[in-house]
């Protein structure tokens, strides 16, 4: 199922001024660079706009789209890849997101998290063991001999 999210009136004229404004100031544009290699985790930050269903997932790095777009709460953290590794500056992610300041968890797809009407906020998780899927594929990769010693360096790495 495909939905369409309202974005304010003049978001994408605000887009493209920061994105003339960059580019006069000399900063990098993506095109032209080498295609960029995928990584296992990325900074990035989750914006919501008050009434919005979702909150959505922008790379730290390009965080002025915020500003764009005029949200109404962010929250910093790292997103770690579910299967895939995931892009640099991909806004179409999916993996386990961990909020820096409160170290919550909480699931991305396809670059947004589902937000509770009522709360206005996602449905968040105080442990990774919290979602089956991560607890069920950790414990199938722990019974592979050539993966339980890599699979226990992640665990330590995210849990320190």
């Amino acid at each position: 199922m495909t939905t369409t999210e309202p974005i304010a009136e003049n978001a994408l004229e605000k887009i493209d001024e920061l994105r003339t404004y960059m580019e006069k100031e000399g900063e990098d544009d993506a095109a032209g660079q080498e295609e960029p290699e995928g990584v296992m985790s990325l900074h990035v930050k989750l914006t919501h706009k008050q009434g919005d269903a979702f909150m959505w997932a922008i790379p730290s790095e390009q965080d002025w789209l915020h500003d764009a777009l005029d949200d109404f709460r962010i929250v910093a953290g790292v997103v770690y890849a579910e299967d895939e590794p995931l892009l640099p500056g991909s806004i179409e992610i999916d993996g386990y997101f961990q909020a820096d300041e409160d170290g919550r968890w909480v699931h991305v797809s396809a670059g947004r998290v589902e937000v509770d009407p009522e709360t206005q906020d996602a449905c968040w998780k105080n442990d990774l063991n919290e979602f089956p899927e991560v607890v069920a594929q950790l414990n199938s990769a722990l019974e592979v001999p050539e993966y339980r010693h890599a699979v226990e360096k992640a665990a330590i790495g995210i849990y320190a």
